[in-house]
């Protein structure tokens, strides 16, 4: 939750004009909000009274610029669902859901979000447009002349934004239960988990943050959410006992069947071991072993 330090001061020079225009009779005859009341006011009253009028505003505003103000709700950013297991080669998708942090809706008019993950396991391939409210844009837009975070996502790193169509036209709201904004989809290259998260800065221009939808430019970033993908290797040549993993009960019999080049593991049993598939158990098969371990944290 965050605060909005200069609301305070506003309402109450707000609360000063008012007071100031009612002893002028002149309350009935305009805005104070565009000034045509105070100006009718304080005209007929000489540009001394103009002068301190601003002044003690000023001082006033400045004084309660220090004190806490009028807190606003955020919206937070998540990923759903926040944990799912998948094998090698399939794909992978995503939620980007904005969701409220209190009991109300609350209107987002556009939203930058960073994102991040370990390349070395999944593949960023792009995004489905398949929320509720349609926007004027939902994309990985070029920014080339920025960050460049879209300029390659082999490093991990992307650039998504999000903004909705312009007035008449309702702004997405963000609810408690979470509006689904889009789905970004991934290929899972590698075993092993890999988080997704959001980055609140990179670079010099790129921040995730998400803006109000009817107070212009008013950042209501809340908190950042993350999701993990355990990425299993199902029908892996070394996943000798075939149960999603290569973990150390493939090992068993590896040194047994570690027989060189003149043993055929055909005829010795050892075959479930020939991982390289090239007619014998040897260090390349002990190698690959190697670079296939990996145990899920559920175990």
């Amino acid at each position: 939750m965050a605060d909005s330090y200069w609301t305070s001061a506003n309402a109450f020079a707000f609360a000063y004009d008012i007071a100031v225009d009612c002893r002028c009779g002149r309350l009935g005859r305009g805005s104070p909000a565009a000034g045509k009341v105070a100006n009718s006011c304080y005209v007929g009253q000489g540009d001394g009274v103009v002068r301190g009028r601003r002044t003690f505003q000023f001082a006033l505003g400045f004084a309660f610029a220090f004190l806490p103000g009028v807190a606003h709700a955020d919206v937070n950013l998540e990923w759903r669902p926040a944990y799912q297991e998948v094998t090698v080669g399939s794909n992978v998708s995503i939620g980007l859901y904005a969701v409220s942090d209190n009991v109300q809706n609350q209107p987002i008019a556009a939203l930058d979000a960073l994102l991040s993950w370990d390349p070395s396991l999944v593949i960023l391939t792009g995004r489905v447009n398949n929320g509720p409210y349609r926007w004027f844009a939902s994309w990985f837009p070029a920014d080339n002349q920025l960050d460049a975070l879209n300029s390659s996502w082999l490093d991990g790193n992307a650039f998504y934004q999000a903004f909705g169509p312009l007035a008449p036209a309702p702004p997405a709201e963000a609810s408690p239960e979470g509006l689904l904004i889009t789905t970004v989809t991934f290929e899972a290259d590698a075993p092993g988990e890999a988080v997704l998260s959001f980055l609140p800065d990179f670079g010099k221009y790129s921040h995730t943050r998400v803006l109000h939808g009817t107070k212009t430019g008013m950042d209501v970033t809340g908190q950042l959410g993350s999701a993990t993908v355990v990425v299993l290797d199902c029908g892996a040549s070394s996943d000798v006992d075939e149960d999603c993993d290569v973990d150390v009960d493939d090992f068993g019999g590896f040194a047994e069947c570690l027989l060189g080049p003149t043993v055929d593991p055909g005829t010795s049993g050892c075959e479930v071991h020939d991982s390289t598939l090239n007619g014998r158990v040897d260090l390349k098969d002990f190698a690959h072993l190697q670079r296939s371990f990996y145990v899920p944290a559920t175990e």
